[in-house]
């Protein structure tokens, strides 16, 4: 079964607004950033080099445009798609470096914007954690339906460590549970 299908199935499968927040454990919440796993870390760096290089090599090609002028079209062309790959690249990699998921008592949230987003816990109808490794193991999707929205938010946890992912599961069990 595929990750469509599943996740398909399961908002068919799926009554919003079953859930009733426990205000005791929501006002003992305590706030907590989950820092996805530095796993990443020597990936994001090679990244940053990539992108380096690129940029060097955009540059370099832009800067040398009038000693060329029969290719000055081509390395105008060259020059300027090294640099946006160079931006993409790094953005991507400042990305994984960056992400988290906060908690609170007021919402759980994805951090950095503006790929992320923020779920007041008033807000939240519905969510699921699949148990690890059904789907794939890089990712793990954590589904969080808000009141008024068809399709949910989804957050990748596979990237959270074992603890940080334990937690939080345990966290969204207590505050958000069934009625």
């Amino acid at each position: 079964m595929s990750f469509v299908v599943a996740i398909a199935d399961f908002m068919d499968n799926c009554s919003a607004g079953q859930r009733r927040l426990n205000v005791t454990a929501l006002n003992n919440l305590p706030e907590r950033s989950l820092w996805y796993v530095r796993r990443n870390v020597a990936w994001a760096a090679v990244r940053f080099f990539w992108s380096a290089c690129c940029l060097a090599l955009g540059c370099f090609l832009l800067s040398e445009i009038a000693g060329m002028p029969g290719l000055a079209m081509q390395f105008t062309l060259m020059g300027a798609l090294s640099i946006v790959a160079a931006i993409l690249v790094s953005l991507s990699a400042a990305r994984d470096l960056l992400t988290r998921v906060a908690v609170s008592k007021d919402h759980i949230k994805l951090l950095p914007w503006p790929g992320g987003f923020r779920v007041s816990w008033h807000d939240l109808a519905d969510w699921d954690m699949p148990p690890e490794n059904e789907l794939f193991s890089d990712f793990q999707p954590l589904l969080l339906w808000v009141r008024g929205r068809k399709e949910p938010h989804v957050i990748n946890v596979a990237w959270l460590s074992v603890k940080d992912r334990h937690w939080l599961r345990q966290t969204l069990s207590t505050v958000a549970r069934y009625a």
